[in-house]
């Protein structure tokens, strides 16, 4: 069956609805119930609700039909439903056990099977292979209670936290929340029918709850009072979906889509409706083979470069220009070109090649990407352009408030926060004609700025929301890159259309490594420090100055594993990679 997830959610007072497919991050109101635990009904695709405490409840999906199955039921902290058989399984909040209420004929007992179970925090029914699937704080993380007449138990252990909350995904697999004393977080595993377990890379610093269907994880931030929705295939963060305060419960239910309800299309393929009928169409990446949309491998098929690298993934692939190329994969040019490093202190320039200029104290590095030379700004309060072997030096601006700069070489226009009005200016170089950026008027708390000479954009790093904008330096359009972040620093990889930066995160006083793509997509790259950092990068590498341990750290971009660390001195400010011919 095609199906539509709704999320439904409650708080103290209502429980809210979100589709899934409705094409906006907005909530819609269900129904007014106090104190609500929410458990979707897998075989009749209704909801129960267990409201302040006493009341069983059935509803149907728009609300429209509200059935009382039990009162005064007191004892229920946490339950399932098994819908074949019509009967409740729920936690005894008063004996840490595992009961089974027929509502047929009201008969409650204890499961005598799971009387030496404790530590329960959650459960859920497992449609597919018909059990109950209980997860606990103890070191039996997993217990599988087989509801047929084998009456059987199965354990899965996992010494890595303490079992929190689980949900069991359509085939069986289990989704569960474990929370580590030693690092303080929650954590999201999965485990397969066959018992193994694995992280997920995902985790959070206060409570949650997690949701699955077949395209996406969603994830109950409590405290922050959200839903994250994850790439169920790529682990990546795709949205967030902001929910009413104290928000503690959240179930996935699923609608039947009529308009392609009992079709028997492929799950890599779109259904449309027609008159009578249906067409079932490939999705993009995926090719029919008899009824079947099989995976489309682009990398046999030489679409990347010759010069490139292709990665085959399910409906997609991706090209990655090899080192000394450069280019989107598809198209890769070789780039005849040195990289150099250069990182400034406060009153030098230094590079990996010998090179080292003196300046005047507290200088400000940049890098003219198209003309090749290093930029400075320093005490003296000009602006200097020196080529990359330290010659030539010369003035581009005299007497500027600069705090933060970037510079079109292209066109001799420089881009500065002007340290005095901390709104941004452009200055044209030949004329000297020094006006504010009106589109960018409304901006504060700017951290940083690079220009993206081959899309022509400026590229801006701000501490306050939204952290990275983007303007088009021909139209004047700006593009915001939306992510609860403050921005401290960046880098812009303009051949692949990706910003780098660095997230400041109060509450855990930590620096993160993030990319942004020019799409919008935010995604973090499990890399933090404890202090201040600077970056930059070359065709294969970012590199991180870590100004607390004065060393620049080197990483792979495709891999994300560390390569080398530099070791420098002198207190290291700015960074950035330069290319000489």
């Amino acid at each position: 069956l095609c199906q539509v997830p709704i999320l439904y959610y409650a708080n103290s007072s209502t429980i809210d609805t979100y589709n899934t497919k409705a094409g906006n991050l907005s909530s819609n109101f269900f129904l007014r119930s106090p104190d609500s635990q929410l458990v979707y009904d897998k075989h009749n695709r209704q909801i129960l609700i267990y409201a302040s405490g006493t009341t069983l409840s059935r509803v149907t999906l728009d609300g429209s039909n509200i059935t009382t199955l039990a009162t005064d039921e007191e004892h229920i902290r946490r339950f399932t439903y098994d819908g074949r058989r019509n009967i409740i399984y729920y936690i005894h909040d008063a004996r840490d056990a595992i009961h089974m209420l027929n509502l047929t004929n009201m008969q409650d007992n204890e499961i005598g099977a799971l009387a030496l179970i404790s530590n329960i925090q959650d459960l859920d029914i497992d449609v597919l292979n018909d059990c109950l699937v209980i997860v606990t704080a103890s070191n039996l993380s997993i217990v599988l209670y087989d509801l047929r007449e084998s009456s059987s138990v199965r354990v899965i252990t996992y010494d890595g936290g303490s079992g929190q909350s689980l949900y069991v995904f359509e085939d069986g697999t289990i989704y569960w929340v474990i929370y580590n004393p030693s690092t303080g977080r929650f954590i999201i595993l999965c485990t397969s029918k066959a018992g193994v377990t694995r992280n997920l890379g995902i985790w959070y610093n206060g409570e949650i709850r997690v949701v699955v269907d077949r395209l996406y994880i969603y994830v109950l931030d409590k405290d922050n009072n959200r839903i994250d929705i994850y790439s169920r295939r790529t682990l990546m963060k795709l949205g967030e979906l902001p929910v009413p305060p104290s928000v503690c419960e959240l179930i996935l239910a699923f609608d039947i889509d009529e308009c392609c309800s009992n079709n028997t299309c492929h799950m890599n393929a779109t259904c449309s409706d027609t008159p009578g009928s249906f067409v079932c169409t490939c999705n993009e990446g995926f090719e029919p083979s008899g009824d079947d949309c099989l995976d489309i491998n682009e990398c046999d098929r030489g679409y990347c470069d010759p010069n490139a690298d292709c990665v085959n993934s399910q409906g997609s692939f991706y090209c990655t220009c090899r080192s000394g190329f450069v280019g989107n994969g598809l198209n890769c040019t070789e780039t005849c070109e040195d990289e150099i490093l250069f990182y400034s202190t406060s009153s030098r320039i230094i590079s990996n090649s010998s090179v080292s200029i003196p300046t005047a104290d507290n200088n400000i590095l940049g890098y003219d990407k198209y003309n090749r030379r290093l930029l400075y700004y320093d005490d003296t309060e000009n602006l200097y352009s020196v080529g990359l072997n330290g010659l030539n030096s010369t003035v581009l601006i005299n007497k500027a408030y600069i705090a933060e700069f970037a510079y079109d070489g292209e066109r001799g226009v420089l881009y500065y926060l002007n340290r005095l009005t901390l709104k941004i200016n452009s200055v044209n170089i030949s004329n000297g004609e020094d006006a504010p950026v009106q589109a960018l008027d409304s901006y504060s708390d700017i951290k940083g700025m690079e220009m993206d000479t081959k899309n022509r954009y400026l590229v801006i790093a701000k501490s306050s929301l939204p952290p990275i904008v983007r303007l088009d330096i021909i139209s004047f359009e700006t593009q915001e890159i939306n992510f609860d972040g403050s921005a401290q620093a960046l880098s812009v990889d303009q051949d692949n259309e990706v910003v780098y930066w660095v997230n400041f995160v109060v509450s855990t006083d930590k620096h993160y490594l993030m990319r942004s793509s020019y799409t919008g997509e935010t995604v973090p790259l499990n890399v933090s420090y404890d202090g201040e950092i600077d970056l930059a990068q070359d065709y294969m590498h970012l590199y991180v100055l870590d100004k607390e341990n004065d060393r620049i750290d080197k990483y792979n971009k495709r891999t994300w594993v560390e390569i080398n660390v530099f070791n420098i001195n002198d207190g290291p400010q700015r960074l950035i990679i330069a290319f000489g011919e």
